[in-house]
């Protein structure tokens, strides 16, 4: 007889479509878990408005893997969605690389030192990027190319910048590819450094752009009919 394959072993996609019990303060509600990514899960039930935004909730999901138990919050509703955390303990049960999904955003920021062969270089006047996406632990950002040029930025260089995300986030990121365009330079680069507080701040930007993106897919879909 074959044995079941452990769980350290099995992919998390293995959770989608399971068969999810949500314990509210008000409500026991039971609903199908049916999208994850990253930090991101949704469970579709009917009673997702008897749930309030913000609340502790606990979860039992019933899946091929096995019964698993986790308490989370929800963070999102939508026709017939609740959006919560999936906790990054509950996903390092399983094998599977973690992945850190990226958003698209048309935000700006700002280098404010970097470094050369020569040692840290502090710019009189922070230099301007665009920021076009971004995860919990990179980000990809242009700026002119004539700055890249004068800067002689390459690959493994090490930036002090300034994220602007409706608060300022400062980091410390790493290069680790760049491209030449029309107009800029595109580079992505990896978040080296960041405080707590602004790692924090930075993973709930994330979420709440997850939940956006989701939430503008439906609908479109809804509206093609």
């Amino acid at each position: 007889m074959n044995k079941e394959t452990p769980l350290e072993q099995q992919p998390i996609s293995v959770l989608l479509h399971s068969r999810s019990v949500l314990e509210g303060e008000q409500c026991v509600a039971t609903g199908v878990l049916s999208h994850l990514e990253g930090n991101l899960m949704n469970i579709e039930l009917p009673e997702f408005e008897q749930f309030r935004l913000g609340e502790q909730v606990k979860v039992t999901m019933y899946s091929p893997a096995g019964m698993h138990h986790f308490i989370t919050k929800i963070i999102a509703r939508h026709q017939g969605t609740l959006f919560l955390v999936h906790p990054p303990h509950q996903q390092k049960k399983f094998n599977e690389k973690r992945e850190y999904p990226r958003v698209e955003v048309r935000k700006h920021g700002f280098i404010t030192a970097y470094g050369t062969t020569e040692g840290v270089v502090s710019v009189s006047s922070p230099i301007p990027i665009q920021i076009k996406d971004i995860s919990i632990k990179g980000i990809g950002f242009t700026m002119s190319e004539s700055t890249a040029e004068r800067m002689m930025l390459d690959v493994g260089v090490v930036l002090q910048a300034e994220l602007h995300l409706g608060q300022k986030l400062p980091c410390s990121l790493r290069i680790v590819r760049h491209r030449e365009q029309e107009v800029d330079r595109f580079f992505g680069a990896a978040i080296e450094e960041m405080s707590a507080a602004a790692a924090r701040s930075l993973h709930a930007f994330v979420l709440s752009k997850q939940v956006f993106t989701h939430i503008d897919s439906k609908s479109k879909q809804v509206r093609r009919g």
